[in-house]
């Protein structure tokens, strides 16, 4: 934990800076400026499921289960992740709540749902306001699962390859660092036949 916290704080003071000879400035081709006005684009025309809940993605880009695409392994492949992880959010919330009413009587659950929708505080457009049952929950982690699995992992592992940190104090490198293990970032070829030569 202590290295993600150290990574986060070098990031922000790097990547992120301001200044004169700031490093994101210096090492990317739309500086750092530029770069925060395009997440500030992104974000004013973000909405939680249709942008994050993967059929939503992409039925949203065209992409759906009615484009015949041959070996469209993000689609295929990643619906069969994001089924796994409907499925285990649906058993996760069903193993802890009894009904839609326990759901919607937990406080802590409640208060996630203002924390996160609030202006003043995670200002998460498209998230719930609050939870009245157990299949709007479990979407919810589904969704969760799908964006952790896929943009963060990405990101750390291609935020720990630019670093190049040796014997990283942290038990999932391994799997951070594989991309295999990123729903987003899994693709092959279509299936083409080679020119012959």
């Amino acid at each position: 934990m202590n290295t993600c916290i150290f990574c986060s704080g070098a990031a922000r003071k790097t990547l992120a800076g301001y200044g004169a000879e700031s490093f994101g400035d210096m090492n990317s081709s739309v500086g750092v400026g530029q770069f925060m006005q395009l997440i500030g684009k992104m974000w004013s025309r973000y909405s939680f499921f249709d942008k994050s809940a993967l059929p939503n993605e992409l039925a949203n880009r065209g992409f759906d289960g009615d484009f015949d695409m041959p070996c469209y392994l993000f689609r295929e492949d990643g619906m069969k992740h994001w089924n796994a992880y409907g499925d285990f959010a649906t058993d996760f919330v069903n193993e802890i709540y009894d009904s839609d009413e326990a759901v919607a009587a937990d406080a802590v659950v409640q208060e996630w749902a203002v924390e996160t929708t609030d202006p003043d505080r995670g200002a998460v457009p498209g998230f719930p306001t609050s939870f009245e049952d157990k299949k709007t929950l479990a979407y919810v982690m589904q969704t969760l699962s799908k964006l952790y699995s896929s943009k963060l992992l990405f990101f750390l592992s291609f935020l720990l390859q630019l670093t190049h940190v040796p014997n990283l104090d942290f038990d999932r490198v391994v799997q951070f660092t594989c991309l295999l293990n990123s729903v987003d970032y899994q693709w092959s070829p279509c299936c083409r036949e080679l020119p012959s030569v």
